[in-house]
């Protein structure tokens, strides 16, 4: 899938929140879905292999990639603390993890 298919399928998708760079949506069941997206989701989540907990997802639609985030508190915060992320290129494979955790610590 390209960069422009992942922006097409994106425009056509009829939930989550639309930014210039991003589109983000909660977790999807990837399983279930006929979304051609959401197989390279999957390809991408087996890839980078995040955290297990994560609960949302940011497709990037100025580069070809997407991050797994962690907010534990997500469902109950209005301003959850990002605990975890996992974001993979999917033109390079190359795999940022980065441990929110670590910039609160003293």
């Amino acid at each position: 899938m390209t960069l422009e298919e992942i922006r097409s399928a994106l425009a056509s998708l009829g939930y989550g929140k639309k930014l210039p760079d991003a589109t983000y949506i909660s977790r999807p069941d990837l399983s279930g879905t006929l979304i051609s997206i959401f197989a390279e989701v999957r390809r991408a989540e087996i890839a980078a292999q995040p955290r297990e907990d994560w609960n949302l997802l940011k497709i990037h639609t100025r580069e070809y990639g997407v991050t797994f985030l962690s907010y534990p508190d997500f469902d109950s915060d209005p301003h959850p603390v990002l605990v975890h992320s996992t974001k993979i290129n999917l033109n390079s494979g190359r795999v940022v993890r980065t441990d929110g955790r670590a910039k609160f610590r003293l």
